[in-house]
């Protein structure tokens, strides 16, 4: 179930964020004022009346940033990020996307060599390119991307 956080979800986001980089997560330093204003949306997911990690979508959001920073020409951020979406995110959605926003980064810096490096795991690991999931309407993560028009 998504819901809205609570403050008493405090002690799980932060044992879910211990780990996002590796000097820990800037969320604990800002979760009191996010929850406290009014416009804020934050959420949180909850399974078995515990708060959970949302794996996919926080890959995924990832995948966003590394994106944002190849369209404003950030090569080498975009490269760091989609480097910490492979090693942090395994076995998630976000990893054939972190791969394609790799190598197109490596070849805007003229690392061939890497290009094509990260080109031969892609088409190793994803021989018919990147997983299509078969919804069939938008998630509530799409609508509220959409809806706060981060990719505008």
């Amino acid at each position: 179930m998504i819901r809205a956080a609570r403050p008493e979800d405090r002690a799980d986001m932060e044992r879910i964020c211990a780990h996002t980089w590796d000097d820990g997560d800037y969320i604990p330093y800002v979760w009191d004022e996010w929850l406290a204003d009014p416009q804020a949306v934050l959420l949180a997911g909850e399974l078995e009346g515990r708060m959970v990690a949302l794996r996919n979508n926080l890959g995924m959001y990832e995948v966003h940033v590394a994106d944002f920073y190849l369209r404003r020409k950030a090569y080498v951020a975009a490269v760091n990020r989609a480097n910490h979406i492979i090693k942090e995110y395994q076995r998630t959605p976000a990893v054939p996307h972190a791969l394609v926003i790799m190598q197109e980064a490596y070849t805007k810096l003229g690392m061939d060599d890497l290009a094509a490096d990260t080109e031969r795991v892609f088409k190793l690991n994803y021989p018919n390119g990147i997983p299509v999931a078969d919804y069939k309407e938008k998630t509530f993560m799409e609508d509220t991307w959409d809806a706060m028009g981060l990719d505008k």
